[in-house]
């Protein structure tokens, strides 16, 4: 099968999605908007000069591109991730077998988005999903939205990316309880994930005499505002700020921590808490429907209100006094993650998928290679 992933390169899912399509014996080609090549799979760049975050605009007007990028390719089914970026793209340019992936954002209004007008947004929502063969979700939340929408239930198939279980993996052995419990945080400092939070709910944490120390692991727009945030409340000493690491180098920084924490105010399912799952951390989340099919509060992790930073700093003590908590993590966690959202697994289930989606489209007739 000739699979064509129209995806943001530069996004460690898409590398684990096309190297696993070549695994499987599939022919894959690499679209992106962002000039960062797939080892050992062909990368077509779009062109621009790799703008953070890239203009929307950019989008629609290279669609004559990616028409001809796509027809020269001629796959048998299209992949494209986020509808409102590269799904969008794909509809327009490409008239085969398509399948496109709502991750979170795209289709939920978060904090520091895109601001589409409403009804723009929700036209453009629905002119994708149309367009689509199958639309795929990576949680129940965005698959309700959709539906809110008008998209009929019978094109939404859903289940997360996932992780790589056999490279995040938990600890073999406690630290010494001398050690300082460490907090880490592996959200980049965007709007939507409220890292200001943490810092505040951090700052309480320390004033109540509690021996810990936090870690932040990305990078971001609001990186530097969070830097002078921890100077002025003189954490400098306390807090460590790690630049944007490869996915391959996560896990160290994982197993180095004894808590995980988000403070985000909406998500997909988040990768970051599944690798902090997969590590065998307790996490403290935000109570947002995404985290709740994977955290049980004061069972497996903690919960605690959105932007609230009083509440956070709350249940981050019970995370720090609870070692029974942080014991059944490191078992409890990983087989959730195993069992649920094991990337291998979950890749041949979007191969399965894309499959299915062809052989569909070549028995109504209604495709020929290249169209």
């Amino acid at each position: 099968m000739r699979i064509a992933l129209v995806a943001h390169s530069n996004a460690p899912w898409t590398h684990h999605y096309a190297q696993s399509f070549v695994a499987g014996g599939h022919h894959v080609c690499v679209v992106s908007y962002h000039p960062v090549a797939v080892a050992g799979v062909r990368t077509i760049f779009m062109g621009g000069a790799g703008r953070e975050p890239i203009p929307k605009h950019r989008y629609l007007t290279s669609v004559p591109a990616l028409r001809t990028a796509l027809r020269g390719y001629a796959p048998d089914v299209v992949l494209a991730t986020y509808l409102t970026s590269n799904g969008l793209a794909a509809a327009l340019a490409w008239r085969g077998p398509l399948v496109v992936s709502a991750r979170g954002g795209d289709v939920l209004e978060q904090a520091g988005g895109t601001r589409l007008p409403a009804w723009l947004k929700a036209r453009l929502l629905r002119f994708v999903c149309r367009r689509a063969a199958v639309v795929h979700v990576v949680s129940d939340e965005i698959a309700e939205a959709l539906l809110a929408l008008g998209v009929l239930p019978s094109r939404i198939v859903g289940f997360p990316v996932g992780v790589d279980v056999e490279h995040f993996r938990p600890i073999e052995s406690t630290r010494p309880s001398s050690e300082s419990l460490r907090i880490i945080c592996t959200r980049a400092h965007d709007a939507v994930y409220h890292n200001d939070v943490v810092v505040e709910a951090f700052a309480r944490l320390r004033s109540a005499g509690r021996d810990v120390r936090l870690d932040f692991v990305g990078d971001g727009p609001l990186l530097e505002a969070r830097r002078r945030q921890v100077d002025r409340l003189g954490l400098s000493s306390l807090v460590t700020f790690v630049p944007r690491v490869p996915n391959e180098g996560m896990p160290e920084l994982l197993r180095a921590a004894d808590i995980y924490v988000s403070a985000s105010s909406s998500d997909g399912t988040s990768a970051s808490l599944l690798e902090g799952l997969a590590t065998g951390l307790p996490p403290v989340v935000s109570r947002i429907r995404a985290n709740e099919p994977w955290v049980h509060d004061g069972e497996n992790g903690f919960l605690f209100n959105v932007g609230d930073s009083e509440d956070l700093s709350r249940v981050m003590t019970l995370a720090c006094d609870r070692d029974d908590v942080r014991e059944r993590a490191r078992t409890e966690n990983p087989a959730l993650v195993r069992a649920h959202a094991n990337m291998t697994t979950n890749n041949a289930r979007m191969i399965d998928l894309l499959a299915s989606v062809a052989r569909a489209a070549l028995r109504r007739g209604r495709y020929q290679q290249g169209s």
